[in-house]
């Protein structure tokens, strides 16, 4: 890995652009340690191994190696290892020296390993129906025998659920019904006994001196108004009521 860097004061580049090349780069006050050292009396926020950029997994990162002070990229503190980028600017301590990215070169062997996909398409074939690729077996290995297909039992089909629920038996037919019993009316004399029968067959029967009545009662008896009575048919029963007696 090599990393270009640009020393900056004020937000203007210091001194010019320089190259430092390894798998980690240090940055401190201890020259014996470090790559890149900073005077101890213009830079007492820096530390003795402050910071380094390091090579991780094909990439750049700056890790804070347990300064005082902090480190900071992009003016965000540094709590972890965190990728760099060519414009981003590293500062050690607040207030402290700021290093410019110009560019990060990787040489071939330390690019990021590329993924491959081992499964072929044709043009006709959606993904999904791609056949995965299958490494051929040497020569006088023995080849793998494929088990011999299961006979399929017969599935009987459960009995429906209307199978084994017990119909309501039929209802019973009614009975048929009875003919209502004629109803009479006896018309008797205290004096005489028996004076005769009239049947009821209609829903009112009137009763009365009056000729029109169903029920004549003698026109003799003051007793008995022109209408006195009626009789009602009423939910299968016979009601006597008062008239205008």
């Amino acid at each position: 890995m090599k990393i270009y860097l640009i020393e900056e004061r004020q937000g203007q580049p210091a001194r010019p652009e320089r190259a430092y090349e390894g798998t980690s780069i240090r940055i401190g006050r201890d020259g014996s340690e470090c790559q890149i050292v900073f005077d101890q009396k213009e830079w007492p926020m820096v530390s003795r191994k402050h910071a380094e950029f390091r090579l991780r997994d094909g990439r750049c990162v700056l890790a804070d190696t347990n300064s005082r002070f902090g480190t900071f990229f992009d003016n965000q503190r540094v709590t972890e290892p965190v990728e760099v980028h060519a414009g981003g600017a590293a500062q050690f301590g607040a207030g402290g020296p700021v290093l410019r990215i110009a560019r990060i070169e990787l040489a071939p062997a330390e690019q990021p390993a590329k993924s491959f996909n081992l499964e072929t398409k044709r043009d006709d074939q959606s993904p999904r129906e791609a056949a995965t690729v299958t490494p051929a077996s040497k020569p006088g290995q023995p080849q793998p025998v494929a088990p011999p297909p299961q006979p399929q039992r017969a599935i009987t089909p459960e009995p429906s659920i209307q199978q084994h629920v017990q119909q309501p038996p039929a209802p019973k037919p009614a009975p048929p019904a009875r003919p209502a019993e004629p109803a009479f009316v006896e018309h008797v004399s205290g004096a005489t006994g028996p004076l005769g029968r009239v049947q009821i067959s209609k829903d009112l029967t009137t009763l009365g001196r009056d000729p029109g009545m169903d029920v004549t009662i003698a026109a003799a008896a003051a007793v008995v108004s022109r209408r006195h009575a009626e009789i009602k048919r009423e939910n299968g029963q016979f009601v006597l009521s008062t008239a205008y007696s």
